[in-house]
């Protein structure tokens, strides 16, 4: 998504670091956070600084890659992110996907479950854009944007093919 002319993902690594669009101020305000440690990111998620499960899934998977860049025990991470936001089946999809890799390719791990989410909602929407004619009206529920699922959304990516 673009943003005051700069293209932004809900969640990315910068450096070492997680950053992600706080979502606990918009709409009033835009504003990136960053996540320097397992702490940080595990309260991001409970505090709804990161939403949609897509998105929680890759920001629990920066936070591993984070606890691994730190020297931090990955069991003891895996479980704390775990716990974060049980009912987001992205959560532990993405925990999973990281924690199976060895610690030298963790980050490189998540970045792969990352583009894996893009890729997912994309497909998505091709697959949905062949549901809409002209006049069809389309109702979403639950947080379906681009911040909720990097880049494309879920159900907004439907909306974003078709148009």
């Amino acid at each position: 998504m673009r943003v005051n002319g700069k293209q932004y993902r809900a969640v990315w690594w910068d450096d070492g670091v997680v950053k992600y669009v706080d979502q606990r101020l918009i709409p009033y305000r835009f504003e990136v956070a960053e996540a320097r440690t397992l702490g940080d990111v595990a309260d991001a998620i409970t505090s709804m600084g990161v939403r949609g499960a897509p998105t929680i899934g890759v920001m629990a998977a920066y936070g591993l890659a984070l606890a691994a860049d730190q020297g931090d025990d990955l069991a003891h991470a895996y479980k704390v992110l775990a716990e974060t936001r049980p009912t987001a089946v992205n959560l532990k999809v993405g925990l999973d996907r990281v924690m199976g890799d060895d610690a030298g390719q963790i980050l490189e791990a998540a970045r792969r479950f990352d583009e894996s989410e893009v890729a997912a909602a994309e497909a998505i929407g091709e697959n949905g854009n062949q549901l809409i004619t002209a006049g069809v009206r389309v109702l979403t529920h639950c947080n379906t944007g681009w911040l909720a699922a990097q880049d494309w959304g879920t159900a907004a990516s439907v909306i974003f093919k078709a148009q």
